[in-house]
């Protein structure tokens, strides 16, 4: 009996899982512990005060704070992006769900088909090889923003 009953909550939780990942909504929580464990390395989370919320100084990425809707290749402080990437960012694309999560998965790849260039590189080497992953990690950067001053929301303030 305890078997079955074993048997039953697995399959309820297995279930489960393939509904949120149908619904396309990353998991923030999750998304930290990721960032935590495969970001922190080159990546930080620091606010315009510079608080570090999440990773490290180490200078390799750029800092994240405010990536969700900002301009690709953008960021003032940070020098370091390729040339492929930059000319992303002229293009007039910002980093939404859908290319933030394709560029996770494949950085080099995403650039390639976005500007029609198969010699775009970023400098990004790491690839996310699962998209619940990338997802997850999306919803988190998502909520790593500035409050809006006039409404007090967290949308991201493009810069």
């Amino acid at each position: 009996m305890i078997k079955k009953s074993l048997y039953a909550i697995a399959g309820v939780l297995a279930f489960s899982t393939q509904l949120a990942a149908q619904d396309g909504q990353g998991d923030a929580a999750e998304g930290e512990k990721l960032f935590a464990r495969l970001c922190v390395a080159c990546h930080v989370i620091a606010d315009h005060e510079g608080n570090v919320v999440a990773g490290s100084r180490a200078g390799m990425g750029p800092n994240l704070f405010g990536v969700s809707g900002s301009t690709p290749g953008t960021q003032e402080d940070y020098q370091g992006y390729s040339d492929a990437l930059a000319a992303y960012g002229d293009t007039g694309a910002i980093w939404a769900e859908d290319n933030t999560i394709a560029f996770l998965q494949n950085p080099n790849g995403h650039l390639r088909d976005e500007l029609g260039d198969p010699r775009a590189r970023s400098k990004m080497s790491y690839r996310l090889r699962n998209e619940a992953d990338a997802r997850d990690i999306f919803a988190y950067l998502s909520i790593q923003s500035a409050p809006n001053e006039e409404s007090g929301s967290t949308e991201p303030v493009v810069e």
